[in-house]
């Protein structure tokens, strides 16, 4: 399922920097596009309309600058998380990946944003500042 949804990055307009594995699997992709770069990771479905990471994809995000990407096969959705803001205010969890038990982050999908709307300048997923509107209307009052 990552790789096909890396395709459709690819299509868009997407370069592939890297993928991540481990002794599993590749579980997500480090993408570039427009000088911004993100990290690609996919499921099958959000359960309880909330997007679920991995906990070492989390703070690699945080580390090296990634916008998060979540893909929901289900929906054939792809919505854009501030790391930042998944790092402090996700949920931990755990459970299994796809055959160890390991370390999640999950947090309601209304925190972040659909990725085409991201990628367009019209939305911005919710940040540790707030919302980029209430900032957006300090600077020009």
């Amino acid at each position: 399922m990552i790789h096909e949804i890396k395709q459709k990055a690819i299509n868009s307009g997407f370069d592939v920097v890297e993928g991540y594995r481990d002794d599993t699997g590749l579980y997500a992709y480090r993408l570039r596009k427009d000088g911004e770069e993100y990290c690609l990771v996919a499921k099958k479905y959000a359960y309880k309309n909330r997007a679920s990471f991995m906990r070492e994809v989390a703070l690699l995000a945080v580390k090296n600058d990634l916008t998060l990407i979540f893909y929901d096969a289900k929906e054939d959705q792809s919505t854009v998380f501030d790391p930042l803001f998944v790092e402090s205010n996700g949920s931990p969890s755990q459970g299994k990946s796809k055959t160890r038990e390991t370390e999640w982050i999950e947090l309601s999908l209304e925190y972040g944003v659909p990725l085409g709307a991201y990628l367009q300048g019209k939305e911005r997923p919710q940040t540790l500042a707030g919302s980029s509107s209430t900032l957006d209307e300090y600077v020009t009052s």
